[in-house]
């Protein structure tokens, strides 16, 4: 050392915001993001509520993520009123929720297909499907056969404004 060299002692932070922040487990840095951290429209964050609501209310399960891509995906596709087909569900579960995912950087939900029984049940009960959608048992085959189980609960007919 020179004589110019001057040694400071070392302190240790001592203020909890200057510590090293953890970070969640499985969560590793530029890792993809999930739906609901997705910004969406006022509309689309709406219908979500809406449907969450509903299904609280209606003791159906659904997954908030699936909810979120569903939501978004029906919004920018058809808007104010779904016309619920056979051939929408499938494009829905199969392309155009992956697609919509693999854009926005989103991880794929699990629960996705599962969740579709809730929606089919939503949008008939708050009168968001079209009067020219398949019937709902025709919907949830379809469900079914794209690969989600029937949901656990027993299934009645929404009743309207409940």
């Amino acid at each position: 050392m020179t004589d110019s060299t001057v040694l400071l002692p070392f302190r240790r932070p001592t203020h909890p915001t200057t510590q090293p922040i953890a970070r969640r487990p499985g969560r590793r840095s530029g890792a993809r993001r999930s739906a609901r951290d997705v910004a969406a429209t006022a509309p689309v964050r709406a219908r979500r509520a809406d449907l969450l609501r509903w299904s609280l209310a209606n003791g159906r399960s659904v997954d908030r993520d699936s909810v979120s891509v569903i939501i978004a995906v029906l919004h920018a596709r058809n808007g104010r009123r779904l016309l619920l087909t056979d051939d929408l569900v499938t494009e829905l579960v199969w392309i155009d929720a992956v697609h919509w995912c693999d854009t926005h950087g989103v991880d794929r939900p699990s629960g996705f297909a599962t969740t579709m029984h809730a929606l089919v049940d939503f949008a008939f009960a708050s009168g968001w499907a079209h009067r020219d959608s398949d019937s709902a048992d025709e919907l949830h085959a379809v469900i079914e056969a794209v690969g989600a189980p029937a949901p656990e609960v027993r299934r009645r007919r929404p009743t309207p404004g409940a």
